[in-house]
């Protein structure tokens, strides 16, 4: 391995302790919402921290393909803070820096004609995007369910009879 190798593998391991942290933040701010009773919230920003970790786990595979994994984990310091809602912009605001390096690790990989690690950079940017906006979205308060029409389904049903089954015809 030269220099330019380890310079791309010091990049992706950074990339990798982002990914974790950035997931473990997101966890936290999941446990805050569903002890807020934003369960909605709560699953969805659950969901988007599981791809933080199948995005690091892209990124050890790669590394450990250049033999240089397994790594450190780093601590588990990670906490949220009591709003959720500047948490979620937070991470949005992070993603989207990380969706920008990226794109720059990808490039650097194929420089050294590392196409593999340029596919998984480019598949975390990808799913970066998506995530970003989703981060945003769920930032916005959530609307009130009561009074909203689509929450009750009216079936008419004509096999289904409407009288009284105990009265006599």
């Amino acid at each position: 391995m030269g220099t330019r190798h380890t310079r791309l593998a010091a990049a992706l391991s950074a990339a990798w302790v982002a990914e974790l942290d950035t997931g473990r933040h997101l966890s936290a701010l999941a446990g805050r919402a569903q002890s807020a009773g934003e369960y909605r919230r709560c699953a969805r920003v659950s969901i988007l921290a599981a791809f933080c970790r199948g995005h690091a786990r892209r990124l050890l595979d790669r590394l450990a393909a250049m033999g240089r994994g397994p790594l450190p984990i780093p601590a588990e310091a990670v906490e949220a803070g009591p709003d959720v809602a500047a948490g979620l912009l937070a991470d949005a605001d992070f993603g989207a820096r990380l969706q920008e390096r990226y794109e720059q690790l990808a490039q650097l990989a194929r420089e050294h004609c590392d196409l593999s690690s340029a596919w998984v950079c480019d598949l975390n940017r990808a799913e970066w995007e998506g995530m970003v906006r989703e981060l945003r979205a769920m930032a916005e308060p959530p609307r009130p369910l009561a009074g909203r029409k689509a929450d009750v389904i009216i079936i008419d049903d004509p096999l289904v009879e409407t009288g009284d089954p105990f009265q006599e015809a």
